[in-house]
């Protein structure tokens, strides 16, 4: 893996680390599941975008599978959000 630029948070990193190593390898990582659950492990100021590189390069780099279907994730965070505080 690459060395991280200056505005990396670092607990992002782990937190996505986290995420990939409980992720199965016989299906892919959804990009649209792994956002809102690292937002919701840490608090990051990094924007979706730069979480999506990260997670793809991370998956590259454990040669996951990806699927990129992003799509509004904003409401999948609430959606998420909601079902994890009904518990």
């Amino acid at each position: 893996m690459r060395d991280l630029p200056h505005d990396i948070d670092a607990d992002a990193v782990i937190a996505i680390g986290c995420y990939l190593d409980r992720h199965g390898w016989s299906t892919p990582v959804a990009i649209s599941s792994a956002i809102p659950a690292v937002r919701l492990r840490v608090e990051t100021d990094l924007s979706d975008q730069a979480l999506q590189e990260l997670i793809v390069e991370m998956c590259c780099s454990r040669r996951l599978a990806v699927l990129f279907d992003a799509g509004d994730l904003q409401s999948k965070i609430k959606k998420v959000s909601r079902r994890i505080h009904s518990l």
